[in-house]
């Protein structure tokens, strides 16, 4: 009794049992050569992208000190650190940066001098700014801080674990010392790997809801919340509500900090 292979009896082989064709030479020639004219272009392509990025537009920061004072009355600290945005790129001077124009705001707002300071570094990513610039400022304590990193993690295709690493502790250190910890549109992603979203009231861009529950918060749909310390707004168009109740809690001062955190920028 002979068994068929495959298939029962009188059914055609199946595609899988069909022998694969060898190539002709032909075909073989010009698979070789194919490969031969792509490796060969490599070094074409390198070159082109280094001269590229040489010849390439190379932004400039703001000149001018990187610290000042702006107003009168009862002095309030605020430090602006991270990537351009902080350096002043598309500025003649910081005081006409966007770090000038928050600190005019606030000491309008809260009628109260504000001593700003600078530390920005060009093209730094999260990694970047935590390494070179935080280290480099001074030992004093800051009742307000803006932090602008995001971007440049982007452009480099920085893995998201690993950007979400080098805020954690920062952002860790600022709740924990009872500062304004305050987040618009995707930001409230990075607080839920902190405490801050645990038990509290918040918002954000709608596509973070789940991660936002499951981080402990209860998430409702309004332009801005704000819960203690934690401040929180769902897009770029809720803006001027979200500043408007930032200002309000820098005024009211410190929420319960915690007696044993520093107050100063730790990381």
């Amino acid at each position: 009794m002979v068994e068929a292979a495959s298939g029962t009896a009188g059914s055609p082989p199946r595609a899988q049992d069909a022998p694969e064709k060898p190539l002709t030479a032909i075909q073989f020639a010009r698979k070789i050569v194919g490969r031969i004219v792509i490796y060969s272009l490599f070094p074409v392509y390198f070159s082109q992208a280094f001269a590229l990025r040489r010849h390439a537009l190379t932004l400039t920061p703001a000149v001018g000190p990187t610290e000042g004072r702006i107003g009168r009355g009862d002095p309030l600290h605020f430090l602006a650190v991270g990537d351009s945005i902080i350096s002043g790129v598309g500025a003649r001077r910081i005081q006409q940066s966007t770090v000038g124009h928050v600190a005019r705001f606030m000491s309008g707002r809260l009628a109260r001098e504000i001593n700003w300071r600078a530390a920005g570094m060009i093209g730094a990513g999260a990694r970047r700014v935590r390494r070179d610039v935080v280290p480099a400022l001074p030992q004093q304590r800051f009742d307000a801080i803006l932090l602008s990193v995001g971007v440049n993690d982007v452009l480099k295709l920085e893995r998201s674990g690993r950007f979400r690493r080098q805020l954690l502790k920062l952002v860790r250190d600022l709740f924990a010392a009872g500062k304004p910890v305050a987040a618009v549109c995707h930001g409230p992603w990075v607080l839920c790997s902190t405490p801050a979203l645990k038990g509290r009231t918040a918002t954000g861009f709608h596509s973070i809801k789940d991660d936002m529950v499951n981080a402990g918060a209860t998430f409702v749909d309004k332009e801005v919340v704000v819960d203690g310390n934690v401040i929180t707004s769902r897009k770029p168009d809720d803006l001027p509500a979200f500043c408007e109740k930032l200002v309000e809690r820098l005024a009211a001062g410190p929420a319960q900090p915690n007696p044993d955190a520093s107050a100063s920028l730790a990381v």
